[in-house]
């Protein structure tokens, strides 16, 4: 498939903790399509949601668009959306607060 038509695109991605390691994630979605991650608890499907949005440093490639999370991290990051499952905010930051850290 052409590059132009994928969205989503992992090469060798991995990371490592302590006690566990996601190694050598590889996968290409394309433009139109919705993927989803299913596994056990445990399995890697948070440390690899962090190695897309670029929170944590991962090994590998990370591409949206065509655009390297490596090369061009701030417009790689722009062009992710993302709705976390419960709020990561602390109460008493505002707006600006959060587009400083998370931006």
């Amino acid at each position: 498939m052409e590059s132009e038509q994928i969205m989503l695109k992992c090469s060798q991605v991995g990371y490592a903790y302590s006690d566990f390691s996601l190694e050598d994630i590889s996968f290409e979605l394309p433009k139109g399509y919705i993927m989803g991650v299913i596994g056990r608890n445990g399995s890697g499907k948070t440390t690899l949601v962090k190695a897309l949005l670029g929170s944590i440093k991962a090994e590998g490639e990370r591409y949206i668009n065509g655009i390297s999370l490596n090369e061009k991290p701030a417009e790689y990051k722009s062009r992710i959306g993302y709705v976390f499952n419960d709020n990561p905010f602390p109460k008493y930051w505002n707006a600006m607060d959060c587009g400083n850290v998370y931006g």
